[in-house]
């Protein structure tokens, strides 16, 4: 087993050597020199290789990053494969902002993924299935050094982190049988049905498939556990609502007292209507946000001022490719303002400015997703980037430094900081660098 690498270990930058060469001409008395060898042809550019399988699985993979609460740093998940051993592996790596190395932080055989910083600063969250973990759990890394250390023990599994704000605790969600009260119970059923020999399965109701793989009959929970351990605490377990057999997205308030997910409503199954709701951080009962619209609403994000809940909106029922507008509800009115119906554009990737009157989006736009800057009073929509396309957008908590992937037909997956006032992108990881050389 591979050990862990610590965080505080200083970056060492290159040092760059310049030398210079004067050359001086004869005299005109000077005696006839000897006729010069003729010079070598210079070197032809190396003739462009074709891009093969093989090539392409030898590409370094990014995950979506996150920024440190200062911007200097970023952590992203690289994921490498190895043909001959017909395996992927996954480590967190830490990038400064600023340019310069790039530092591997988990060395462990299993896929370490989907890091996040936490708020004050001193964590790094990550989901990983280690030394006999029967599904991925969430393990703490110590951004000052050490060893990370696993946080839950939920035998169904627990993904899908945020923060809440104070950094005391992380909300997840995992998938459960609503018909069994305790985790024991729970971790008996799995380990029955993977026992079982019997692979035959009977559907009573919709749905039965999400795009490429069967639905079973367990439903995806929201939890939170204190970063000290101990017993994870039940948000939507109880309270009538789930966040569906998938599960939805999700959000904490600035004051982490609410959180708001979405669900589908639909009880038949065929007849699908996600809804946004708000449930107290400890449990309760919830409260349906999206009333308005008999179409999908979802992906919900507080403002960082608590004053707005914004979320996007479909208004075809039952088309999944509707155009995605954006809508703040105001949570002291209790209003949903539409910002962007009159822009043929789906919102997506969205991120708030710290000041909260503006949100960052990762938008299709032409055959690329460029960074839009939208307005908060005005719905007014601003690019940001000109080509190539942006994803994983990442916002400091000042507000000032932008990470984010970029990617083209030309470059694969690349970690970037963008300039908030040009949009200038900033290459930060040189992972595939030399294969594509």
């Amino acid at each position: 087993m591979r050990s862990e690498c610590t965080l505080a270990r200083a970056l060492r930058l290159p040092a760059i050597a310049l030398a210079g060469t004067l050359f001086a001409t004869g005299a005109f008395a000077a005696p006839p020199k000897p006729a010069a060898a003729p010079k070598p042809e210079a070197a032809k550019p190396a003739a462009p290789q074709p891009l093969t399988a093989e090539t392409l699985w030898k590409l370094a993979r990014l995950g979506a990053p996150t920024i440190s609460p200062d911007g200097a740093s970023a952590v992203v998940a690289i994921t490498r494969y190895d043909l001959e051993k017909d395996k992927g592996l996954t480590d967190l790596w830490l990038v400064p902002t600023a340019g310069g190395e790039a530092r591997q932080l988990t060395t462990h055989e299993a896929a370490d993924s989907s890091p996040l910083w936490s708020p004050d600063g001193n964590w790094i969250a990550f989901s990983s299935q280690r030394d006999g973990d029967d599904a991925p759990q969430l393990y703490l890394l110590p951004v000052a050094g050490g060893e990370a250390r696993r946080l839950t023990q939920v035998p169904t599994g627990a993904g899908a982190a945020k923060w809440f704000p104070d950094s005391s605790r992380l909300a997840f969600t995992t998938r459960i049988w609503e018909d069994l009260p305790s985790w024991e119970d729970q971790g008996k059923r799995l380990k029955e049905r993977k026992e079982s020999k019997v692979s035959a399965r009977v559907w009573d109701r919709p749905p039965v498939t999400s795009w490429d793989h069967f639905v079973d009959d367990r439903k995806a929970h929201l939890y939170s556990i204190a970063i000290t351990g101990g017993e994870p605490v039940a948000i939507t377990r109880g309270s009538g609502r789930s966040l569906g057999a998938e599960g939805g997205s999700f959000d904490i308030s600035p004051d982490g007292t609410e959180v708001a997910f979405t669900t589908d409503i639909d009880p038949t199954g065929v007849d699908s209507n996600h809804d946004v709701f708000v449930i107290p951080a400890t449990g309760g009962t919830p409260r349906n946000l999206t009333t308005d619209n008999p179409a999908s609403d979802g992906n919900p994000l507080y403002s960082p001022d608590g004053r707005y809940l914004a979320f996007s909106r479909q208004t075809i029922k039952g088309f999944y490719a509707d155009r995605a507008r954006l809508v703040l509800h105001d949570r002291a009115a209790g209003t949903n303002r539409v910002l962007t119906d009159a822009w043929d554009r789906s919102v997506d990737g969205l991120v708030w400015t710290p000041d909260s009157t503006a949100l960052y989006g990762a938008i299709d736009d032409a055959g690329t997703i460029r960074i839009y800057r939208i307005d908060a009073a005005s719905g007014a929509p601003t690019p940001l980037t000109a080509e190539r396309s942006f994803s994983g957008l990442a916002l400091a908590a000042d507000g000032k430094t932008l990470v984010a992937i970029r990617e083209s037909f030309v470059e694969p997956p690349t970690l970037v900081r963008v300039d908030l006032a040009t949009g200038a992108a900033t290459q930060l990881s040189t992972f595939n660098d030399e294969l594509l050389a």
